[in-house]
């Protein structure tokens, strides 16, 4: 698709970018910024690893794996709040806040250059475009996940038919 190549060569030029001007191999790419940029607009709010799922509808696992790794690289540290010793909020390190400031910049400079390409004219098109797509796809998914919610919901309520005894699977006289 063209979009997943537009989207790669963007990220790939981002990174290059980083990586000239700081000389180091860590970058605040993909899903990493996104995080990181959420975090630093929600800042001195309580953000947990439900919200991010939520916020950019991913899975539960995705967000597990890509926090532990950002906890394990010094991105990010999970603090216990005082109201739930259960929940874990998203603190940014001293360390991704510089890497945030370095990587807006960037992000400035590669929009400049990408709307230098297009008119005005086309630009608006395209994020009315974007828009749509994104409002589409979110609409589809939701409704596919609200659909997976209600089999589960049956199977816990009623069992499926592995869950039940000989007797249970008996047809009802």
């Amino acid at each position: 698709m063209e979009i997943n190549i537009v989207a790669n060569l963007l990220r790939r030029e981002m990174d290059r970018r980083y990586r000239e001007d700081s000389g180091e191999e860590e970058t605040l790419s993909g899903v990493r910024w996104w995080l990181v940029h959420y975090l630093m607009q929600h800042e001195g709010e309580d953000v947990f690893q439900k919200d991010i799922e939520e916020r950019f509808s991913v899975r539960r696992s995705t967000v597990s794996k890509g926090l532990k790794l950002m906890e394990q690289k010094g991105f990010i540290r999970r603090r216990p709040v005082e109201y739930d010793a259960r929940l874990k909020k998203l603190e940014l390190t001293p360390k991704t806040r510089a890497l945030y400031v370095e990587a807006q910049r960037q992000e400035a400079q590669i929009e400049q250059l990408l709307r230098g390409a297009i008119s005005p004219e086309e630009a608006e098109a395209f994020f009315g475009i974007m828009q749509k797509l994104k409002a589409s796809l979110s609409q589809e998914i939701g409704a596919e996940e609200q659909q997976q919610k209600k089999k589960e919901i049956s199977n816990i309520q009623g069992g499926n038919e592995y869950d039940q005894t000989p007797a249970q699977k008996r047809p009802r006289v």
